[in-house]
């Protein structure tokens, strides 16, 4: 699966990402070690399908492209923040929002 991240949500810079590199790096925004198990696609296919969740495990396991171009192009917009730096802000607010519960 290939996630093309390319800035749609104002802070991603062009990159394209597959799901695998994308959890690692949240992961280590979060400073965790990343513990992830290979599982065949076809066969998260099948038990989703099994599960009457065949649409589902389409949207999951398929291709997820993101692109800005547009925007880009017509609102001369530019990312002002790479992913990793995004990671970090979002994982230091959550931290912050775990306390205050």
């Amino acid at each position: 699966m290939k996630i093309a991240l390319t800035g749609a949500s104002g802070f991603i810079g062009s990159a394209i990402v597959n799901a695998l590199e994308f959890l690692t790096k949240i992961s280590k925004a979060y400073g965790l070690k990343s513990r992830l198990m290979p599982v065949p696609v076809t066969l998260m296919y099948f038990v989703a399908r099994l599960l009457g969740k065949r649409g589902m495990s389409k949207r999951l396991f398929g291709d997820l492209q993101v692109d800005s171009f547009k925007a880009r192009k017509l609102l001369n917009w530019q990312s002002v923040i790479t992913m990793d730096q995004q990671h970090k802000k979002i994982a230091v607010f959550d931290q912050k929002e775990v306390e205050w519960q």
